[in-house]
């Protein structure tokens, strides 16, 4: 090997070799390092890893499963029927296991003749009969004909997108929710078919979210304008609104909560959306008008959207996140209270 040949080959290493701390400092060059090392282990497996941490996993460990995606951390329980049973976002917690998620039946008697007070997560009496997890295009049944076939311990699945698709029978419905999770988002698709004898349902939570008590004051769009107000701990129930979204927010956390309908439900009586003031959270329902008689189809869907933002900031952000759903709004600064 001639003297050139031995300094262009020093040479060419040296580039490559400080291409590499470059892209590892500042991400500029990945491309040219990858294209560069094919082959190379060490360097790919570095890049690997920075991908893999655009991803989130599901894990099941200990009959506990758990969803980390971007700043969401969700957990589920297995016992009330694979609702949620928490969330934490950018390492709080945000929405508590201080109640149940999902949806529950009031009044319902069945075949036998048993009348049932509650039905439904928490207070048990739904039983699942399948349960999908979707991860990217990938498919898993973890619960079929009512059994668990794929829940191992130790089971984890690494993807961008997941969604949890469950059949159930609670109370007199077939109940079809689908979870999703992409982004800093949590999405909920609830479709309810009448298969038994409704008639001594008194009325249904379609959904249910409890907000740490961390959370100090909310905003909602109703068909003929805004309210807003502060969250009480007294146990008293505010809003009994029919809204199209509300705004739920933490001045401690920094952290907001946009809740979003595709459209306005007609709710029952005078509950409608409701808050519950607890001293331990505020728990939001919603009681819609529903339709009875076997064979009746209904459904509901909310999306829940998660973000870090100052107080000052905030409705500007809502606002922003209302314009994605075609929802135009401006909050108006000098909006009271409720009382």
């Amino acid at each position: 090997m001639t003297k050139k040949m031995k300094w262009f080959l020093v040479i060419s290493v040296a580039f490559l070799f400080s291409g590499y701390l470059y892209s590892e400092e500042n991400g500029l060059w990945a491309i040219e390092i990858e294209n560069h090392y094919k082959i190379g282990k060490p360097q790919m497996k570095e890049l690997n890893i920075k991908r893999e941490t655009m991803n989130g996993k599901f894990v099941y460990r200990g009959n506990k499963p758990i969803l980390i995606l971007n700043k969401l951390k969700v957990e589920f329980t297995p016992k009330g029927a694979w609702t949620i049973r928490r969330v934490s976002y950018a390492g709080n917690e945000i929405l508590s296991p201080t109640g149940a998620f999902g949806t529950v039946v009031s009044g319902w008697v069945d075949k036998d003749g048993v009348k049932h007070g509650w039905t439904g997560t928490g207070h048990g009496g739904e039983i699942v009969e399948s349960l999908i997890l979707m991860a990217d295009a990938e498919k898993y049944v973890l619960i079929a004909d009512k059994k668990e076939i794929g829940l191992k311990n130790g089971f984890e699945v690494i993807a961008r997108k997941f969604s949890l698709e469950k059949r159930s029978e609670l109370g007199p419905y077939i109940h079809e929710a689908i979870l999703t999770f992409e982004g800093e988002t949590i999405q909920e698709d609830f479709k309810f078919k009448v298969e038994g004898d409704d008639s001594t349902v008194n009325f249904i939570y379609a959904f249910m979210h409890c907000f740490t008590n961390f959370t100090d004051s909310w905003v909602t769009g109703l068909k003929d304008g805004i309210r807003k107000g502060k969250f009480k701990d007294d146990k008293s129930f505010t809003l009994q609104e029919d809204i199209r979204w509300a705004g739920i927010y933490s001045e401690k956390l920094e952290t907001g909560i946009a809740y979003i309908y595709p459209e306005i439900y007609k709710g029952k009586n005078s509950f409608k959306n409701s808050f519950w003031n607890r001293a331990y959270d505020n728990k939001l329902y919603l009681m819609p008008l529903i339709p009875s008689g076997k064979g009746k189809h209904f459904g509901f869907q909310v999306t829940l959207w998660f973000c870090k933002v100052g107080e000052k900031d905030w409705h500007e952000k809502l606002e922003k996140i209302l314009e994605k759903f075609n929802i135009k709004v401006e909050i108006p600064k000098n909006l009271g209270d409720d009382r």
